[in-house]
């Protein structure tokens, strides 16, 4: 039993926390070298306009300026990841950067895209400048012209927070413990 429940710890580990061994680059990286590695949304996951979004990100780096800090965060466009765009009514709202975690609502007002990523925005004042740091890029549905169906189902969100991929994980962990046994 001992053996079955240290798989799962290393199978929530693994899954629940992003690589911090890589630099951000220079747009992400504060003065006292901090950055935000920015896990949910995922990659290709899909969300409702007005639904539920979490987003979630690990703190790298040991500046504890920054930890403390707030940082804003809002849905911004990636149409070309070479030059992402802030977006009208993106805003999403702001937390603590220590904290790792955000629960908020898509904004009706944004458009239908599968090309949307989430930019973090904080301002280092050590030197004076922004620091940006980018998510997945993930697609949002049923904007403000479809929500005024009064048929339309409520608010799906796929893969939203860390949780549900580490349901996923402690799935697969215990399908593969059972089968190994």
């Amino acid at each position: 039993m001992q053996i079955f429940k240290t798989i799962i710890t290393l199978g929530i580990a693994t899954v629940a926390n992003a690589d911090c061994s890589a630099s951000a680059g220079s747009t992400c990286t504060t003065s006292g070298g901090g950055w935000l590695v920015i896990i949910s949304p995922f990659a290709n996951a899909s969300y409702t306009s007005g639904g539920a979004i979490d987003l979630t990100w690990d703190v790298c780096g040991n500046d504890t300026t920054f930890n403390a800090a707030s940082v804003s965060f809002e849905i911004a466009s990636a149409a070309d990841t070479n030059n992402i765009v802030s977006i009208t009514d993106g805003s999403l709202g702001s937390a603590t950067v220590k904290v790792g975690e955000l629960s908020t609502t898509v904004p009706t007002a944004i458009s239908d895209s599968t090309t949307y990523t989430i930019k973090s925005s904080y301002h280092d004042s050590t030197s004076s400048k922004w620091i940006y740091c980018f998510g997945n890029i993930f697609a949002v549905t049923g904007a403000s012209a479809s929500s005024s169906s009064s048929s339309s189902s409520s608010s799906t969100v796929v893969a939203s927070s860390a949780s549900d991929i580490i349901s996923v994980a402690i799935g697969a962990v215990v399908l593969a413990a059972t089968l190994a046994f």
